[in-house]
Parts: structure tokens; sequence; C-alpha cells
């Protein structure tokens, strides 16, 4: 089946509205700037490089958009416009203090001046970008495969492919946090058609190389940091990136024998073989594009780098991986459940990375700080590898031995109490791990039940109090099931929220944020709260929050639905609860939510195959209809569901 035709690349690319749709989730607050943060640029799964169309816009460099974090989004170009091509590009992320976009490569002819050019009869789709540049109406392809950007350009005349080999970042506009000018270290003219440059940027070296075939000859203006290759016809571009050396970049170059129409093709048939690992049906196609734009959002970062690595050596690596708090609740989950290639490297980094640094840092970008947004999250990474381990991935969990845990106080930031107490619970069944010096009731107010007061960073108490925490009995010891439901039916808008308020140092589109309120699925705090209900035995409201959510998705448009992606966090999440099922991250244990695909195979990292399906609201694996509102990993991965789906409720609490 072809896979690949299903999903809209450009999907959460461009600003939207909050839909009304007369449900629940019309009381949802949208505290977010609603744009997906995502690019239609051609890449590879997991793959170093991607290749879109550059503008300077946020975040990506990509689009119209202005920085922007909450409200309506300013555009600095009324139509879509580009000034070339780059590479290497975050992707369902905002502000991260890095934005990449490195190597701008743009054909011009002579008398074309280099500027912004409207883009004009732009297509895409996985492993494939077409645009045209409205300024000289050369036609541009471009795709990516075995590491090696291939771009296409279609010209009538003799013409110029210019190299900037320092932009990076977006536009100059937005002002110095926004973009960074790389120190050119090297740059040399290898051949009449290949070039090899060097830049140092956050504090890490890229190594660039670049061919074009055919190219007569190639200019190189040191001063302005340019290259200019003199074509005489239609021609094809090669882009290789190495963290290790110009020679490797070069020898990426050098070893790839495709053409723009063999690589295009390879790439095209990896991405569907990639997608192909859930075999999903539904009622409507509709939603068959969404779950796999959703899927296809989720295997984008992060990128293989192995045998690359600028933090140890030579090993299993991955970078872009930004951010932690985004992805560890469901798309790593999703990672390790899939494949087992990437996950074993991923975990292998983690571990890697622990073993070097004496920590786990909270984001790994082409950047030598791995301190980036400390408030967000600590030690994260300690429930991914439990994710993996209860998943069955292969990696030498003994090197993680008496791993010691960040020393906190009392009076510590909340979530991060909860983190390092949940990173306890989730390696202490795999490795020996020194007792934190917090405990989960450090977190809360006993007079409220909810955690404690503190600058919430994109949210407030509520958002971040209905974590679903390995050890659910403790959660209602500090707070009853009824005043915890009675809180959770506020916070959803079951009945009237009298803890909303207007915090005056957000504003949104000149008046200050509600705070308070289920974010619908529009960012990553609170997206696994809905599952709270399974706890109480009330289930049918779960199902209402999830019915009302999928009114806010409209795959037909490039809106910014789920959320802004958070590099395939939320839409991972709204991927799991389309198949009936939630990751319990740390835990060995999905929750059971209300599938909407009619039936779905997936072939897991293991080699097994789960069988779902759906009928009358009920999941039923491998035929059996679900009556627990969990489900084990062991019992999913073996493949014996006959335990798995039998008892109730009350085995949340074992």
């Amino acid at each position: 089946m072809n896979y690949v035709k299903y999903v809209n690349v450009f999907y959460g690319s461009e600003e939207t509205t909050k839909p009304v749709t007369h449900t629940i989730a019309d009381k949802w607050i949208f505290l977010k700037g609603m744009c997906g943060n995502t690019h239609p640029g051609a890449t590879e799964p997991f793959g170093q490089m991607s290749v879109c169309a550059y503008s300077g816009g946020y975040p990506t460099g990509y689009g119209t958009n202005c920085p922007n974090a909450c409200g309506k989004i300013r555009q600095f170009t009324s139509k879509k416009m580009m000034k070339g091509f780059s590479h290497c590009h975050q992707y369902g992320t905002g502000a991260m203090g890095i934005y990449y976009n490195y190597c701008i490569i743009t054909p011009l002819y002579m008398d074309t001046p280099y500027g912004l050019a409207e883009i004009l009869d732009e297509h895409a789709y996985p492993s494939y970008y077409c645009a045209t540049l409205g300024s000289s109406g050369i036609q541009c392809e471009a795709t990516v495969w075995n590491q090696v950007a291939h771009h296409r350009y279609h010209l009538e005349q003799p013409a110029r492919i210019r190299v900037d080999c320092c932009n990076d970042g977006l536009d100059k506009s937005f002002g110095e946090a926004f973009y960074a000018e790389p120190e050119l270290i090297h740059l040399s003219k290898v051949s009449s058609t290949l070039v090899a440059f060097t830049i140092r940027s956050f504090g890490v070296d890229k190594h660039f190389a670049v061919s074009v075939d055919h190219a007569a000859d190639v200019e190189i203006d040191e001063e302005n940091r340019l290259c200019f290759f003199h074509v005489h016809g239609n021609c094809e571009v090669k882009v290789a990136l190495s963290l290790k050396s110009e020679q490797h970049a070069i020898a990426k170059i050098q070893g790839d024998q495709c053409d723009f129409s063999a690589a295009q093709r390879q790439a095209y048939q990896k991405w569907n073989k990639y997608l192909s690992r859930i075999e999903a049906e539904f009622a409507d196609e509709k939603d068959t594009r969404l779950f796999y734009t959703l899927l296809y959002q989720s295997l984008i970062k992060p990128c293989d780098f192995s045998g690359e690595s600028f933090l140890y050596e030579d090993a299993a690596f991955f970078v872009d991986i930004a951010t932690m708090w985004d992805i560890y609740k469901t798309q790593l989950p999703l990672l390790f459940t899939l494949f087992k290639e990437e996950s074993e490297k991923i975990v292998s980094c983690f571990i890697h990375c622990y073993q070097k640094l004496g920590m786990f840092p909270n984001s790994i970008t082409i950047n030598s700080n791995l301190t980036v947004e400390n408030q967000q999250a600590l030690y994260l990474m300690s429930h991914a590898i439990a994710d993996a381990y209860w998943r069955g991935i292969q990696a030498d969990y003994t090197q993680l031995e008496n791993i010691k845990l960040p020393t906190l106080t009392e009076e510590a930031y909340p979530p991060h109490i909860l983190d390092v107490c949940e990173d306890y619970a989730a390696l202490k069944e795999i490795v020996h791990v020194q007792k934190p010096t917090v405990k989960i009731q450090d977190a809360f107010d006993r007079n409220t039940g909810l955690l404690k007061h503190a600058h919430y960073y994109e949210g407030d108490v509520f958002n971040y109090s209905f974590r679903l925490l390995n050890n659910m009995r403790t959660r209602f010891e500090l707070c009853s099931k009824e005043q915890y439901e009675a809180y959770l039916d506020a916070f959803f808008g079951f009945q009237q929220n009298l803890s909303v308020y207007d915090d005056p140092e957000t504003v949104i589109d000149g008046k200050p944020a509600a705070k308070n309120m289920f974010e619908g699925f529009n960012n990553e705090p609170d997206m696994e709260t809905p599952y709270n209900y399974n706890y109480l035995g009330k289930r049918d409201k779960l199902k209402e929050i999830l019915d009302a959510s999928y009114q806010l998705f409209d795959i037909n448009k490039n809106s910014a639905y789920p959320g802004n992606c958070d590099s395939g966090g939320l839409s991972a999440c709204i991927l799991w609860n389309m198949l009936g099922l939630f990751p319990l991250s740390g835990q060995k244990y999905m929750m059971v939510g209300f599938p909407k695909c009619k039936k779905a195979t997936l072939h897991l990292s293991n080699g097994r195959i789960l069988t779902l399906h759906t009928a009358d609201h009920t999941l039923y694996i491998h035929h059996i209809p679900t009556t627990a509102s969990q489900i084990s990993l062991d019992e999913l991965f073996s493949g014996d569901s006959e335990q798995a789906t039998q008892g109730n409720a009350t085995q949340l609490f074992k």
C-alpha cells in the first residue's frame, strides 16, 4: 500500500485559528501561538539533512511567520517567499536558542539579483520538495537520500549556483536572538565541480561539501564567504554535512552514485517502508490522511549522526533531541515500539551521554550547550531508557548501575521534584539507583492537593498537577478521588472552573492570557491528563474529551493542529489516541482509550505483530475485547493478549 500519498507535509506550517466545535473543546484555552512550527522540506526518516525553501521565517526558516509565543502571529511577508534552499532545520519546536538553516543554495541567472523571491508552483510530499523562483522562473526540486541532499534545477540559460557558506538562523530583522553568523574556519575549491568548507557556530564545527555536476568552474569570494558555480544548462547539486571532517562530507558525496531521480525514488520507498510499520484502516479517508501525517511528523526527529558524535568517541549518536519534555511521553515510546535499529542507537546515545557527562541533558542539538531551557525538565532520558527496556530494546543498561539523581530540596521547582522521583521509579527495576533526596509529597501543597505555587513554564499549576505518576495511590493520598475528579472536571470544562484567571505577564492579542484550563493538545505540558479519568473509573469523560479533540484537526488545511507538533510529541500523542492506546512514560503499562481506527496492525520492534480493531467503541487486541483500563507491555509485546485484556480499573493500582 502507498502510505506516502496520505501525508500532508504542509500540515502545521501555517497559522490557524481555533474552530468553534460546539463541544467541550470550546472551553479549552490555547496559550501557545497556533502554528505547528513544521516545514514541508524533503528529508529522510531520522535523516541528517532536510532541504526546504528558505525565507528566514520563524522558526524553521520557512514560511512567513515572525517570532511568536502566544496569540495571533504576525507575518513579515504577505506571500510565501524564498532566497534559496537551506539544509538542516528544526521541526515542530519554537524558540530553543538555536536556529539552523546552513548552506543557502540559490540558482540565479546572470541578470537576476539575489534576494527574496515569490514561491510559485510549490509542491511537496515525503522525500520531495519542488518550487519555482518567481524572480527567474527557475524550477527547483529537492530530495534527500543516504545522507546526501540532492537538488535539480531546470535552467533555460547560463546561470550561477550561489552557495552562502555562513548563513545561520532566521531573518536578520528579527534580531540577534534569532540570527547568528558562523565563523568560517575553512573554504576550499576541491575541483571545478566541488567545494568543501567548515563553519563553527554554537561551539560545534559543521563540515560541508557541495558539488555541481557539469559546472564549468567555481569562483570563491572569501571576503563575503560565498562561492559561485557557473553552469550552462540544467544541473544537479549534491550537499553533504558531517560533524566529523570535511573529508567525511566529501566522501559522502563521492560515494553517492545516484542521480536525482534514483535518489528521490529510493527516498520515497524508504518513507513508505517506515510508514508501513503501522497498517491502519479508518472509516473516513480524512482520518487516514491525518493518521499518516502524524506518523510522518513523528519520524523526522531526532537525526541519526551515529559515528559523528562531538560529545564522546565514535558510537551511536543522535541530535535534535529537542526537546526531551516534548517527546518523552509519546514520541519516543512510539519509536521504541516500532523501530529496533534506531531505538537501540537512541538508548545507546543516552547511556553514552551519562557516562561521558555524568548527567542526562534535556536536549541535544548541534550545540555545545546542553542546558537549554533547564527549567523545563530534569533527567527525562531515564524515563525513555525505561520505556525502551520494557519494550525489549537491547542496550547495555548495566552501564547505569548506581546512577546518581540530581540533589534537590523540598523547595525545588515542583515539576523537577516529580521528574526526579519518577526517574527513580522508572529505573529502580532495571538498575540500582541511589534514592532521591526528595519524595513525591514534597512537590504538592497538602492543603489543595495540587502542586505547590510556582512560576510554571507555558501553563500553570493545573496544567502540571495531573501528571500520570508511577504510583497513583500516593497521588490520591494527597488529594481524595472526589476532590481530584472535581479539579479535573473544572480543568476540562465539565463544570465551571473558578480557578481560571488572567495572567498580565502573558498577553494574547492584546489581552492577558487565561490560565488554569486544559490547553487542548495545543501544547505539551498536559497532553496526557485526560487519562486520569481511567484511574477514577470515569471513562465516559475520557471519551468525550477525545471525541471533542478530533473536531480541532482539519487535515485539508495546512493548519497547526495538533499544537506546535513539538518534534513529534503532540503528533504522536494524537496518533496513540487514534489507535486506542496511550503510553505511560517510564512504566511497563499502556492506557486503554477509545480507538478511532477500524483496524490497525503494528509491526513491533521485536519482530512480532500487534493487531488492534474496534467494535462498539471497544478495543480488541488479537480479536479479544479489552475490559481493562491498562495493558501490560510484557503481554502486548509477547503476543499473548489473553491476560493483557482481562481485568478492570482496580488493576491500575497493582
